[in-house]
C-alpha cells in the first residue's frame, strides 16, 4: 500500500509509517512526513521544504519549464519534486496550476500545507487536536496513530445508516477525523485550527455554443485527457463471481478501504481488480461518464438500513435533511436544466467519492493502476453547463461507452450465505447498533453484506460506540 502521511507539532507517526510499504520518512523535532519512495527536500536560503505526493501531476513537464524560467534548478521531474518546487515558487496558489490526481503535503519548518486534487480522486484525511495534526491518505493508516481513539458518535451512526456509502463532503465518520474536501487545501501552523481554503469548485456559466460547436469542444477535451492518462489495451471480460467467492472477499475489501462502503460491490471490485491485475498493471475505468452525459439522473436516495437500527439509535433526521447541498444554477435555467444540474452535482459531491474510495482502495491493495479519463476537471466543468436538450443531441461517436452490468450476484444462495454468516456472530459489535432478529428475518442480501462489512470494521479497528 502506498500513499502519504505524517504529523506535526509533537504528534509522532512511527506506527503509521510502519503500515505503509516501501516508503521513506523525514523526521525532525517538529514534523514527520512519509511517502513513496521517499520525501523530497528543497532549500531556499536557510529555509528547508519537505514534500510528499501521492498521485500524478500530469502537466509537470510544463511546470518544470516555468520553474526553470524562475531560476529553480532540479533534474528530477517526478510529481513530488515538481509539486514541492511549485509550492516554493508560488505558495499555496500552486495547486491552481496543477492538472492531475494528487494528494500533497509540504512542510516548510513552520507551516503544513495539505492539498487534494479538484475531483478528489486521491484521498486525504486529517485529525487536529491541541497536540498537533495527523494526516494520511488512508483511514486505516490514520487509525494506527496512538493519539487517535476511534469513536463512533450519533452523527457517525446517522451517516452510516441514512445514506452510506454517500456522506457529507469532508466528513470522516469517526470523531475528530475529517476528509480534506476535493478542490481544497489547508494551512496549519499549530497555534490555531487548520485554515480551510477552496481553490476549485464547479460553477454554473451560460452555455453559448450551438450543437456543432459543443461537439467540437467536447472532442477537444476528450482528446486532451485520453492520450495522457490512458494506454489502450485489450478489452477484458471478467468471469462471474460465485457466492462463496464474494462472501470470502468481503472482509478483505472492507480492510482495503478502511471503512464500510458498498458491501457486496466492494467485494466484487476486489475480485475484479485481482483478475485484471493478472492481465497487466494498468486499466482504463470509465467511471464518471454516466454523470457527465446525463445518464445518472437519479441523485442520491436513502438507504434501506435505518429501519434495522435499535430503538435507542432511531433518528427523526431524514436523508433529504441530511443532504442539503444546493447545485449552482442560472436564474434563467429551465426546470429540466435545474433538475439535471442537481443530479449532476449530487452525484459528483456524494456518489462519486464513495466510488473513488472503492476504486482507490482496491487498486492500492492489488497493485493495479486505474486511469479514469472522464474524471477531468475541465471536462466536468464543461459538461455541467451543457443544457440538457443540447446534451441529448451530441453525436453518438463522442459517447463510445460500452455499458455492462457490474460483476455481482443476484443468486438467492447469497442471501442465505449472508444470513448464515451474520447469525454465526456472537456478541458482535454490529448488534450493538442493529436489531438482530429483525435484521436476520427482513434484511436483503446487500443490507446483510453491509452489516457484515460494518462489523469487520468495528472489530478490526476496535471502534468505540459512544452516544
Amino acid at each position: 500500500m502506498s500513499g502519504i502521511g505524517g504529523s506535526v507539532r509533537g504528534m509522532t507517526c512511527v506506527k503509521m509509517a510502519e503500515q505503509m510499504c516501501y516508503v521513506g520518512q523525514y523526521i525532525s523535532q517538529k514534523a514527520c512526513l512519509f511517502g513513496a519512495p521517499f520525501p523530497v527536500v528543497g532549500t531556499e536560503g536557510t529555509k528547508t521544504y519537505v514534500g510528499v505526493c501521492d498521485g500524478e501531476i500530469v502537466n509537470r513537464d510544463a511546470l518544470h519549464k516555468e520553474l526553470q524560467a524562475k531560476g529553480f534548478r532540479f533534474g528530477d521531474r517526478s510529481s513530488a519534486v515538481v509539486a514541492l518546487h511549485a509550492y516554493m515558487a508560488w505558495g499555496a496558489a500552486c495547486v491552481e496550476r496543477f492538472v492531475g490526481t494528487f494528494a500533497l503535503a509540504v512542510w516548510d519548518g513552520e507551516q503544513l500545507f495539505l492539498a487534494r486534487d479538484r475531483l478528489g480522486y486521491k484521498p486525504l484525511y486529517y485529525y487536529a487536536s491541541a497536540q498537533g495534526l495527523v494526516f494520511a491518505s488512508h483511514m486505516k493508516t490514520m487509525l494506527r496513530h496512538n493519539e487517535i481513539k476511534p469513536t463512533l458518535t450519533r452523527d457517525g451512526i446517522e451517516a452510516l445508516f441514512l445514506l452510506a456509502p454517500a456522506r457529507a463532503p469532508g466528513y470522516g465518520i469517526l470523531k475528530g477525523i475529517n476528509e480534506l474536501k476535493a478542490g481544497h487545501y489547508i494551512l496549519y501552523k499549530g497555534e490555531t485550527p487548520p485554515e480551510m481554503h477552496c481553490y476549485w469548485q464547479i460553477k454554473a456559466f451560460p452555455h453559448r455554443l450551438d450543437a456543432k460547436q459543443s461537439a467540437h469542444t467536447l472532442r477537444g477535451l476528450l482528446a486532451d485527457v485520453t492520450p495522457t492518462r490512458v494506454k489502450e489495451t485489450e478489452e477484458f471480460a471478467p468471469h462471474f463471481f460465485g457466492t462463496d467467492e464474494l462472501a470470502e472477499a468481503l472482509e478483505s475489501a472492507t480492510l482495503a478501504i478502511g471503512m464500510p462502503n458498498e458491501g457486496i460491490i466492494d467485494a466484487a471490485t476486489l475480485l475484479l481488480f485481482r483478475q485484471m491485475r493478472g492481465k497487466g498493471h494498468e486499466v482504463r475505468y470509465d467511471e464518471g461518464a454516466s454523470i457527465l452525459f446525463g445518464e445518472a439522473l437519479h441523485g442520491i436516495h436513502a438507504s434501506h438500513r435505518e429501519p434495522f437500527l435499535r430503538e435507542e439509535f432511531q433518528t427523526a433526521t431524514t436523508a433529504d435533511a441530511y443532504m442539503r447541498a444546493e447545485a449552482p444554477h442560472l436564474s434563467d435555467d429551465s426546470e429540466d436544466d435545474i433538475r439535471v444540474r442537481h443530479a449532476f452535482h449530487t452525484n459528483l459531491q456524494w456518489h462519486l467519492p464513495a466510488t473513488l474510495r472503492r476504486i482507490e482502495g482496491m487498486a492500492q491493495t492489488t497493485g493495479l493502476t486505474v486511469h479514469m479519463p472522464y474524471l477531468d476537471a475541465a471536462l466536468v466543468q464543461f459538461m455541467y453547463n451543457v443544457p440538457w436538450a443540447l446534451k441529448q443531441s451530441l453525436p453518438e461517436v463522442l459517447l463510445p461507452r460500452k455499458r455492462s452490468p457490474f460483476p455481482s450476484t443476484q443468486n438467492p444462495a447469497f442471501l442465505k450465505k449472508m444470513q448464515h454468516m451474520l447469525q454465526a456472530l456472537n456478541d458482535a459489535p454490529v448488534f450493538e447498533l442493529v436489531d438482530r432478529e429483525r435484521t436476520l428475518q427482513e434484511a436483503d442480501a446487500p443490507t446483510l453484506a453491509y452489516f457484515l462489512q460494518l462489523n469487520y470494521w468495528l472489530e478490526h479497528f476496535t471502534i468505540d460506540i459512544y452516544v
